[in-house]
């Protein structure tokens, strides 16, 4: 049900709750002003009536109209959007709830006049002639003030943890690469001083080594997981896809290879490991691998390609062709699908359209670094040295680079 009012409706509740103090001081200042009293009773008690207060609680209900105004504002939903976001929204308001009901205690005790912190009450009660009511009140607003507070300390550390949580598992999309591996360490502090497993966290800090390109790390974090969690699939995918950044082919497989022993059955694994295995040369097991991946996801370009690619290799032309045609119909721009071509045309002894191919390759992938590579042995080929030193330096540039954050 809360879910369904608008935030403006709990906005203007709160308001009014806030209001409803000073707005009852100012119906009872004008109700009582002692100027129209019955003359057949006594005189009333009028020493709680002061102009300042008077003053002070029409300028607190002002503002408070002024702000009821301003929560329609689109100024105030731009203002409403970035509050949600912040971690200390929720522990600001507690922690000025319970400050403000703290305050009244030290006011009631300085003062012996006490405004309990609840509505529907005909307070404020004078510890002189009210005393019951006097403590009850000071005390109800001392365990309030105190539960608000408590309530607030542990908002923000809920929310700042969470922060920390979707800033070192990848799911804050503003986290810049210094906050996500800064939360990652807190987190990984906080979980073995509480002498937990940060198998999890160390995992998920690898992954952001990975994807910044920083390998070495990445290899540590992954590798100090597996200790910890020797069971866990994900992370032997993971450090695999390290090893082969890192021209480790071998240890890449054997990664592979134990997180599909694991139970780890997906598409991209069964990929990796068949690319790995056709760099070595491994042409069988490389189309086993490949076979198995486009027949868990058949409408995916990758392993179709990959595919095509081996048998190109193998200079087996009609299957060649049936995964082509396959990938044309998937899109014919793909980056496995014209890299194939190419390399038929190469095999076929024409070099001027493979030359051709690639140029088409990379005008629509020109990150491609096998595409890069042959193109820039094709130039040379062609005795065209300047073009092909602009692709051995896009090529450089291309692996010197880290790949960009959240890629």
């Amino acid at each position: 049900m809360p879910h369904i009012i608008p935030l403006q409706v709990w906005l203007l509740i709160t308001l009014a709750a806030f209001g409803l103090l000073p707005a009852r001081y100012v119906w009872r200042y004008l109700a009582h002003s002692g100027s129209a009293r019955d003359l057949m009773r006594p005189p009333e008690a009028l020493e709680w009536r002061s102009t300042r207060q008077f003053r002070v609680s029409l300028a607190i209900l002002a503002g408070l109209a002024g702000l009821a105004v301003f929560i329609f504002t689109p100024a105030a939903a731009r203002l409403g959007r970035q509050l949600t976001q912040s971690p200390l929204l929720v522990p600001i308001l507690l922690g000025g709830v319970g400050g403000f009901a703290l305050f009244e205690v030290w006011r009631g005790l300085t003062t012996g006049t006490i405004e309990p912190m609840s509505r529907g009450t005909l307070g404020p009660y004078q510890r002189a002639t009210q005393p019951k009511r006097f403590w009850i009140s000071l005390g109800w607003n001392a365990m309030f003030g105190a539960l608000c507070l408590v309530m607030a300390v542990g908002s923000f550390r809920q929310r700042t943890g969470q922060e920390q949580d979707d800033q070192c598992f990848l799911r804050s999309g503003n986290a810049a690469r210094a906050e996500a591996l800064d939360a990652c360490d807190a987190l990984i502090a906080a979980r073995e001083k509480a002498g937990g497993n940060p198998a999890d966290l160390l995992e998920a800090r690898g992954l952001i080594h990975y994807r910044t390109g920083t390998y070495h790390d990445a290899l540590a974090d992954f590798t100090r997981s597996i200790r910890l969690n020797p069971r866990e699939p994900t992370t032997r995918y993971d450090r695999g896809l390290v090893y082969a950044q890192l021209g480790d082919d071998a240890r890449a497989i054997a990664d592979y290879s134990a997180a599909i022993g694991m139970g780890l059955h997906a598409m991209e694994v069964y990929v990796d490991r068949g690319e790995a295995l056709a760099r070595g040369r491994r042409f069988d097991a490389a189309l086993a691998d490949f076979s198995h991946a486009h027949a868990l996801r058949p409408n995916d370009p990758r392993p179709l390609g990959d595919r095509a690619f081996v048998y190109v290799e193998q200079r087996d032309a009609i299957r060649a062709e049936q995964d082509l045609a396959a990938l044309r119909a998937i899109d014919p721009y793909d980056a496995g699908l014209l890299n194939a071509e190419a390399l038929r045309s190469i095999g076929e002894g024409d070099p001027k359209r493979a030359l051709a191919q690639l140029t088409l390759a990379l005008t629509h992938h020109p990150d491609d670094a096998w595409a890069l590579d042959m193109r820039a042995q094709l130039y040379r080929y062609f005795r065209q040295p300047d073009k092909a030193r602009a692709d051995r330096d896009a090529l450089a540039r291309l692996t010197a680079t880290p790949p960009a954050w959240g890629g």
